[in-house]
């Protein structure tokens, strides 16, 4: 048995009610309001990291995208100065062509082919004790804040003048208040590069509408930890990098956080606020659903336990609650209905289609015996032997008129011994042997009903199986009134013959059939019999197949007296 758990508490002894119930509100507060505590700091966390993340994926996929461009305007660069014969004549005086026509030429080159790369402003190339050759890009929208060929011939003059060395890697330059990216490849005296301005790489990003958000770039990577700690702990600030493969340069976001910090915790507020008025109604809520729906549930599910138990009788009453219980209550009635008449129609439906069955088997004849019996009246009336051509006739036609003629699932035992009688008469006459047919049967019982052929079936197994050439078949049947085990008084037929018992396999086959079962083949008769005692009787009749102590078959049958 188990053991119930009390909680005492010696302080609230002897108070209050009032008091007990306010402790106890307070008991469940306490950790309620961790809980809520604890989910609030842990989903801010939560959303902050989750907006960082976005941004990050934002910040880097951006500046994938800044890195293919520049990786293009490099190989630009690069192209040109290995394939493009106009710049080789300038950087390594192949000939001595005029340097201002080659300038010429290659300025047209490099404005032919500068219009396919977007990102591209100005393009130069410069040889030592030369002016620089600009090339501007076309693109309209540079024109308001670019400087002129001038102003950046002039720039550049001076800085080549003290960097005179190429690199491939993008640099960031801050010329005249504007920010570019530079990329200069020097071959021999000559230098070729590009400028691409900042204020059009950071214009795409305003597509993404960050709320207070600043994007710059700058010419270094901070490292992980600090800042980005601080950040975390702060939830104020959010500072994102991306550092670019291409060049010692990265773009840094600041931007205050996506949300207001004080939301989760005036989310804790008003949880706590309404969990106060939440147990406040809680008694008034009880007193109000126990009336109007667990009480009526109690009901339905009182009614359902009963139709479980198999009693389809019950109803709900009409009125057990608010107007939805009232609905459950009609449809659960109705239904009722429905499964009543239903039931009434299958069980008509099964006893006319068990009568009809229990008829079918019982026209199930042995086509063997019926042509052979055909066969031996016409040989005894070939060999003008009428007598016994008279006595078989008669026997044929008394024996296939109670068949024909009976329409009841059962007759009297007395005709059942009599069809057996005849059934016997016929096969002596057709196989010109004896057949000893003992009976023990009180005469009491003699009117008691049985299934047809309930005995005939095994008579006629035993004139199949157990005839044998030199010995006389004896069959006996011995018939007793027992009580049954379920209650009431049975038949007990018992049938015993002297041949050579049943074989081992086929014995525990007959004993396994369990019925109902399909009767299939071409041995029907005894599973024929099995199903017709079910359908009759149920599981109160039996049959057990056993070998006698002497030798031969036995068949002990139990069939429920009904009147």
């Amino acid at each position: 048995m188990k053991k119930q758990i009390s909680l005492h508490f010696p302080w609230l002894r002897g108070s209050s009610l009032q008091r007990q119930l306010t402790f106890f509100i307070v008991l469940f507060l306490i950790p309620l309001h961790i809980l809520l505590l604890g989910i609030t700091a842990a989903s801010t966390l939560i959303m902050y990291q989750h907006t960082r993340t976005t941004y990050q994926n934002m910040i880097d996929f951006f500046m994938d995208e800044i890195d293919t461009s520049l990786d293009f305007i490099s190989r630009f660069l690069v192209n040109t100065a290995a394939e493009n014969s106009t710049f080789q004549s300038i950087a390594y005086d192949y000939s001595d062509a005029d340097l201002n026509m080659e300038s010429i030429r290659l300025y047209q080159y490099l404005q032919h082919n500068v219009v396919l790369y977007p990102d591209l402003q100005y393009l130069f190339v410069h040889k030592a004790r030369t002016e620089p050759l600009i090339v501007l890009a076309p693109n309209p929208t540079y024109h308001a804040f670019s400087l002129s060929n001038f102003e950046m011939r002039n720039y550049l003059t001076k800085y080549l003048a003290t960097h005179t060395d190429g690199a491939r890697e993008w640099q960031l330059l801050t010329i005249e208040g504007q920010q570019y990216l530079l990329c200069m490849l020097k071959f021999n005296d000559t230098q070729l590069g590009a400028l691409v301005p900042i204020s059009t790489l950071l214009e795409k990003l305003e597509k993404y509408q960050i709320e207070n958000g600043q994007f710059t770039v700058t010419a270094y990577m901070p490292q992980d930890g600090a800042p980005r700690l601080l950040a975390r702990l702060t939830l104020h600030e959010l500072r994102i990098y991306a550092h670019s493969s291409t060049g010692d340069f990265s773009i840094e976001l600041r931007s205050s956080a996506p949300f207001d910090s004080n939301a989760p915790f005036v989310f804790y507020l008003l949880c706590t606020v309404l969990s106060l008025v939440l147990l406040a109604i809680i008694p008034l809520s009880r007193r109000y659903m126990r009336q109007h729906f667990s009480k009526p549930i109690d009901i339905v599910l009182s009614h359902m336990r009963r139709v479980q138990a198999g009693d389809a009788s019950v109803r709900l009453p009409n009125d057990i609650g608010s107007c939805e219980m009232n609905i459950l209550a009609q449809a659960f009635n109705h239904m009722m209905d429905d499964i009543q008449q239903l039931n009434d129609r299958v069980l008509d439906e099964q006893k006319q289609r068990s009568q009809v069955y229990l008829q079918c088997m019982q026209l199930q004849l042995s086509p063997h015996f019926f042509l052979n019996t055909l066969n031996t009246i016409y040989l005894l009336s070939y060999n003008d032997e009428h007598k016994k051509l008279q006595d078989i006739t008669l026997n044929m036609i008394e024996y296939f008129r109670n068949v024909f003629n009976s329409s009841s699932p059962t007759i009297s035992l007395g005709n059942e011994l009599l069809q057996c009688h005849r059934y016997i008469s016929i096969y002596q006459i057709r196989k010109e042997q004896t057949i000893d047919f003992l009976t023990d049967v009180p005469e009491s019982v003699m009117e008691y009903p049985v299934p047809p052929l309930s005995i005939l079936t095994f008579v006629e197994n035993s004139l199949k199986h157990a005839v044998q050439n030199d010995i006389r078949l004896q069959i006996s049947v011995s018939i007793r009134c027992v009580e049954l085990s379920e209650g009431g008084i049975g038949l007990q037929l018992r049938l015993v013959d002297n041949g050579q018992g049943f074989p081992g396999p086929v014995l525990e086959r007959l004993n396994a059939m369990h019925p109902p079962m399909e009767v299939t083949g071409n041995h029907i008769g005894l599973p024929n019999l099995q199903n017709r005692l079910f359908y009759c009787y149920g599981t109160r009749a039996s049959i057990r197949y056993a070998n006698a102590e002497n030798g031969g078959a036995q068949v002990t049958v139990i069939i429920p007296i009904t009147f």
